[in-house]
């Protein structure tokens, strides 16, 4: 187990992107070594993906 706290807040601006809601709808979070990844759906089935 890691000794390190793995959590992270992902907050979207609506005025600046227009992501909100793909973060709103958020399904899953997948570390990749130093990178996150959010993978997002706006339809049932289909999923996208945010590198951050």
């Amino acid at each position: 187990m890691n000794k390190y706290n793995l959590t992270w807040i992902a907050f979207a601006n609506k005025k600046r992107c227009r992501l909100t809601k793909a973060i709103n709808t958020l399904v899953v979070i997948s570390w990749r070594k130093l990178n996150v990844v959010l993978f997002y759906s706006y339809h049932p089935g289909q999923l996208h993906e945010i590198i951050i």
